[in-house]
């Protein structure tokens, strides 16, 4: 199926090209798709897409490292490439 060739009223016409020319850092269409997408998903016609997950950070057991490595960390560093063979 083709997609028809789309008239927009005046007053949305006029604010969909501030809004473009507000936004010199995408083009046309890629600001219109991104505003379809956005809407398609809330109407629930297109499925959102898959974020990645964000790497979770869990504390390291006590004693198992540096204490003030966020002090002192050219002292750290130094230390262990000394250790290194």
């Amino acid at each position: 199926m083709e997609l028809p060739t789309i008239n927009l009223s005046e007053p949305i016409e006029s604010a969909l090209l501030s809004y473009i020319s507000d936004r010199q850092d995408s083009s046309a269409e890629a600001i219109v798709q991104e505003a379809l997408e956005k809407f398609l998903t809330q109407q629930g016609y297109l499925q959102p897409p898959t974020r990645k997950k964000r790497p979770r950070l869990e504390p390291a057991s006590k004693g198992s490292g540096y204490a003030d490595t966020s002090v002192s960390h050219d002292l750290v560093i130094v230390e262990s490439n000394l250790e290194k063979p």
